[in-house]
């Protein structure tokens, strides 16, 4: 029993803070073409240089990628870390589908997630909703597979990053998704919402956007 809790304890520790090995690297290594130690070919970078991907790699599976040490996660544990705040700059999430309310309330929450692969998410839904102190870049993002981003930055007061390329032909639902989010006012004009006839209701209630840079609902700008 004691050496599971030791274990339990050992994993909840390495989530904790992000590993740079590169650091651990000696000096006359460091622009040789040698692999670092536990790579793993199922973890990578795409080819945008900057999401982490690990679609066949399973869960808890770790590997090296740019000096830096990732490990595969499923809903639960990546759940489980945000709800401790831990690190989550480091983990790779191509096997998580949902997304419901992760940061909700996380008022504090403002760590660099832009390398999170969410290609395989259906539902972003609350996903940031009072996360009073988020703005990252998260641009990269793949949302090619979501149907539900209601409320996603509904009061998430400080976040004002560029999203305009966002894959939005698949989302049905975007009630309040910028809803009383004060900073936001960026470009969203060339999203395509072809399966949104009519504006969502409180779409950017209390948020700056311009009616310019709105969606233009029902249409998928070419």
């Amino acid at each position: 029993m004691e050496l599971k809790i030791f274990f339990f304890l050992l994993f909840s520790l390495s989530l904790l803070q992000c590993d740079d090995k590169l650091k651990e690297v000696p000096e006359v290594f460091e622009n040789s073409t040698l692999d670092l130690p536990n790579s793993n070919p199922k973890i990578y970078m795409d080819a945008n240089g900057v999401t982490i991907r690990c679609p066949e790699a399973k869960v808890g599976e770790r590997g090296m990628v740019q000096g830096k040490e990732y490990v595969v996660v499923n809903e639960e544990d990546l759940k489980e870390t945000v709800n401790i705040g831990a690190d989550v700059t480091c983990i790779c999430t191509s096997l998580i589908q949902n997304m419901v309310g992760l940061f909700s309330n996380k008022k504090t929450f403002n760590q660099d997630i832009s390398g999170w692969d969410t290609s395989n998410v259906t539902d972003m839904r609350r996903m940031f909703f009072y996360s009073g102190l988020f703005n990252q870049g998260i641009g990269e993002w793949d949302t090619s597979n979501i149907t539900d981003m209601r409320g996603m930055f509904t009061y998430a007061f400080s976040f004002n990053q560029s999203i305009e390329e966002w894959n939005t032909a698949g989302v049905t639902l975007m009630g309040s998704m910028f809803e009383y989010a004060e900073s936001f006012d960026q470009d969203l004009s060339r999203w395509c919402v072809e399966k949104i006839d009519f504006p969502p209701e409180h779409f950017s209630v209390g948020s700056p956007i311009s009616l310019a840079y709105q969606p233009v609902w029902g249409t998928c700008p070419p």
